[in-house]
């Protein structure tokens, strides 16, 4: 299932610790608040934090920024509220997704960086996910309190604005930026860029997987005889069971192709068409070899079918008998 970013709640006309539940929440929806506090921490009762730093090079150690998740239940309130009332929560912003991870929604560790003056560009950390289709959340901060110009918070090229700036005042903005990662493993840094140049800024990014765990994969090629094709993709949802004759290794196996502890290659002959197991797809033309690796997740077991394949010294032995040959 996608995650979507369905809806907010910004910034209000004044100061106020008290921000309206988005519109549209249900159960099961999760929700990111993204706050910017005066000079020490805040929190908000029964949300998780997920992340808080000092903008400390800004000169006064005045703003901290912080993240908190929860997952909805079927009775949320109207309203939700820091622990630092007034002024003390100076920027707070309330985002609604769907499609979450109810049980580990947060993937990978959650990156954040701050900077002082002169600042025009911040790079936030890349995130290790585990899962494809992670959605990167990314809460963006900036401020100069003198004189206009002011700085706007723009997103790089590859993320979406889905809280555009909020602020009660021109001169201090919050916003947030989104993005669906199809493939497992490094995101790389996300580069915001504020329009003029700001005494302070804060970026603190998320990613959450989706409901159902994505999909844990690889790609890979086919070949037969000299020639070679790409195409093997190796799917299925960490922890399903798999059937079929299945051997790890240099040995091949018949059936099907693939049991692997995250990272491992799993290599092996697919003898027809395409081998389907629960959560699993493996395609590959009849007969040809196959190699491919399992990225994240484990895989269960395989259930046993038909002639157990041999063991991988004495496929290691034909195969080098048949080298010598």
């Amino acid at each position: 299932m996608a995650i979507v970013h369905e809806s907010y709640t910004g910034d209000t006309a004044s100061f106020s610790e008290t921000r309206d539940k988005p519109p549209g929440v249900v159960a099961g929806d999760y929700l990111i608040a993204f706050c910017a506090f005066t000079a020490s921490g805040g929190d908000i009762s029964g949300w998780t934090p997920l992340g808080a730093i000092q903008n400390a090079s800004s000169g006064g150690s005045f703003f901290y920024l912080a993240m908190f998740g929860k997952v909805a239940t079927g009775s949320e309130p109207a309203t939700y509220s820091t622990n630092k009332s007034g002024s003390g929560t100076r920027h707070f912003i309330i985002s609604r997704l769907s499609g979450v991870d109810t049980t580990s929604p947060i993937d990978g560790t959650v990156t954040m960086v701050e900077a002082g003056s002169p600042i025009t560009t911040l790079a936030v950390g890349s995130i290790t996910t585990t899962v494809s289709n992670a959605f990167l959340y990314a809460g963006a901060f900036n401020y100069k309190w003198d004189s206009a110009p002011y700085a706007t918070i723009a997103p790089p090229a590859s993320m979406t604005e889905a809280v555009p700036d909020q602020g009660r005042l021109a001169n201090a903005k919050v916003a947030a930026e989104v993005e669906t990662v199809a493939a497992a493993g490094a995101t790389g840094t996300r580069t915001i860029t504020f329009t003029a140049s700001s005494y302070g800024a804060v970026i603190i990014m998320a990613a959450l997987k989706p409901a159902g765990g994505g999909s844990v994969g690889a790609t890979g090629t086919v070949s037969a005889g000299t020639a070679t094709a790409s195409g093997l993709t190796v799917s299925a949802t960490a922890g399903v069971g798999v059937t079929g004759s299945v051997n790890v290794g240099s040995a091949t196996a018949s059936g099907l192709a693939v049991s692997a502890t995250g990272g491992q290659a799993a290599s092996a002959t697919v003898s027809a068409g395409t081998a389907t197991a629960s959560g699993l797809t493996v395609t590959a033309t009849a007969g040809t070899g196959v190699t491919g690796s399992v990225t994240a997740g484990t895989l269960a077991p395989p259930r046993q079918t038909g002639k157990a394949p041999p063991p991988p010294q004495a496929s290691a032995t034909r195969e080098a008998s048949r080298q010598e040959r």
